[in-house]
C-alpha cells in the first residue's frame, strides 16, 4: 500500500499535476548573500531585539519586534537591510535546486526568502506574492509567497503585503 502511493505521488510530480509547499525550515540549508546561515524565525527575532537594544525574552512574537522596529523610521530602515541582506540572492544547496526544479504545477510558500526563486535554474517562473495583480498571471510556474517577499521591500511593497 505504502509503495503504492508513493509512486502515484512520483507519477503525480513528474506529470506536473503535484504542487510543492514549503515554509519553516526548508530554507535551513541555504546561505544568505553574506556566505552565512538563512537566519531562521528566531534568529531573525534575535538580530530584531539587537536592533531594539533589548534582551530577548522567551516568547518574544517575531511580530511583535517587527512592529516595534517599524515604529521608529531608523529601526525600520535596519530591520530593512537586515531582511534584505538575509532573505535575497540567497544561494541554495544541491538538493533544494533539485527538489524545485521537478516539474511541480506551482510551488506555495511561507518563506521571506529566494530560495525557491534562485533554486530554480531550468525553469521560467513567475513570483506571485500578495499584492501581485491575477491579471498578469502568464503560462510560467507560479511561486506563491503567501507572507509577502523580502526583495519587495526595494519595491516599496513591503508594509502592504509583507507578514512576519
Amino acid at each position: 500500500m505504502e509503495n503504492r502511493i508513493l509512486e502515484e505521488t512520483i507519477l503525480k510530480i513528474y506529470n506536473g499535476t503535484a504542487i510543492l509547499f514549503v515554509g519553516a525550515g526548508f530554507s535551513s540549508d541555504a546561505k544568505n548573500s553574506d556566505g552565512g546561515a538563512v537566519l531562521s524565525a528566531k534568529e531573525l527575532s534575535l538580530k530584531l531585539c539587537e536592533l531594539l537594544g533589548q534582551d530577548y525574552v522567551e516568547g518574544d512574537e517575531l511580530q511583535d519586534l517587527a512592529e516595534q522596529c517599524s515604529s521608529d523610521i531608523v529601526l525600520k530602515e535596519k530591520m530593512h537591510t537586515l531582511l534584505l541582506r538575509n532573505f535575497t540572492q540567497t544561494i541554495p544547496s544541491q538538493t533544494q535546486k533539485d527538489l524545485v526544479n521537478l516539474p511541480w504545477r506551482a510551488v506555495f510558500t511561507t518563506n521571506y526568502d529566494d530560495v525557491v526563486e534562485q533554486a530554480c535554474n531550468t525553469k521560467k517562473f513567475q513570483s506571485v506574492t500578495p499584492t501581485f495583480n491575477p491579471k498578469n498571471l502568464d503560462s510560467s510556474m507560479p511561486i506563491y509567497y503567501l507572507h509577502g517577499r523580502a526583495l519587495d521591500i526595494n519595491k516599496g511593497a513591503a508594509d502592504a503585503s509583507f507578514v512576519i
